[in-house]
């Protein structure tokens, strides 16, 4: 993966050795914790130099980014000029000594200070921060687990706790319903005792009507009819308040279904005891909606029954008439 000019490294060795004198040729490696440097150099008798940096570093999701780029430069003494032909470290150029072993390069926020060493010490430093990326890797892994099955945890919790809570609220709804119920069927106007007392007004009008002349049945016959209607008015009112009660019935039967659905067997163990308060709210409604009905359904029947006696009362006043 390293892959470096086998010409450059020659010319490496042979600076370094040829002439028995010491210069800033060679390999030289820099080690931290997040990162591995190369910095190989060839200097020319006349102080030029040409070299290549490498740079191997454990990025934010514990993988290993390589950069590589060339540089030049000049060296007098133990100091050093190095200008990277491209931007490097934050910095265009890099000043520096080498001293003994040691090569210190200093830019723009940054000190760098590598020993010289090999190119196998330096690919047997990659490895070894590779083996730390993977260790790295792996701790984010079993973190970012670690997260999402805390997370997961908490989701179902509250998931619970609203259901717990949801049952408790559909109870106190349909109890609410049926207060409701209870209230409105206590308020029942009597439809059938005032279409009633209508129909005892006709037969009233009937019994006078042998006394009454021709003219006088006819404005009966029209009194008659108007009580006719008062007790279709009643028909009216009736079927309002039965609107009325369904709309309440309506609601208080689907929370009854849906409270039975949640607390029908089987069902979790955690909803035993929001349950247990619970399910006794439905039969209390059936008990309720049981004696609405026997209260109300009488109402409708009768108030019929007054309209048809009515007609027949009405048409025995129009006979009169002739």
């Amino acid at each position: 993966m390293h892959n470096f000019s086998a010409g450059l490294i020659a010319v490496a060795l042979l600076a370094a050795t040829g002439c028995g004198k010491r210069d800033a040729s060679g390999i030289y490696v820099a080690v931290t914790d997040q990162t591995v440097t190369l910095v190989q150099l060839v200097q020319s008798p006349d102080g030029k130099l040409i070299g290549r940096i490498q740079e191997s570093k454990i990025v934010a999701d514990g993988t290993v980014k390589e950069t590589s780029l060339e540089a030049d430069g000049s060296i007098s003494g133990q100091d050093l000029l190095l200008s990277p032909k491209s931007v490097w470290f934050g910095g265009v150029q890099a000043s520096g000594t080498v001293s003994g072993n040691k090569l210190t390069l200093v830019g723009t926020g940054y000190t760098l200070t590598a020993q010289l060493s090999s190119f196998q010490k330096y690919q047997d430093a990659v490895e070894h921060l590779r083996s730390v990326g993977a260790d790295y890797r792996q701790q984010i892994a079993d973190t970012q687990a670690a997260e999402a099955s805390a997370k997961a945890k908490a989701k179902a919790e509250r998931d619970l706790a609203n259901k717990q809570a949801e049952i408790l609220e559909v109870a106190r709804l349909l109890r609410a319903e049926t207060a409701k119920l209870i209230a409105e069927i206590k308020q029942i106007p009597n439809f059938g005792q005032d279409a009633a007392a209508n129909t005892a007004h006709i037969v009233k009008m009937l019994q006078i009507a042998p006394t009454l002349s021709g003219v006088e049945i006819g404005q009966l016959s029209v009194a008659a009819s108007q009580v006719e209607i008062d007790t279709y008015q009643i028909e009216v009112a009736r079927s309002q308040y039965a609107i009325g009660l369904d709309q309440i019935l309506r609601n208080a039967g689907r929370l009854a279904a849906e409270l039975e659905k949640m607390c029908t067997l089987p069902y979790s163990p955690q909803f035993t005891m929001q349950c247990k308060e619970a399910k006794p709210v439905i039969p209390d409604f059936k008990e309720k909606l049981k004696y609405g009905q026997e209260k109300f359904m009488p109402h409708r029947q009768q108030v019929k029954i007054e309209l048809d006696r009515q007609k027949v009362l009405i048409r025995k006043i129009d006979d009169r008439k002739y």
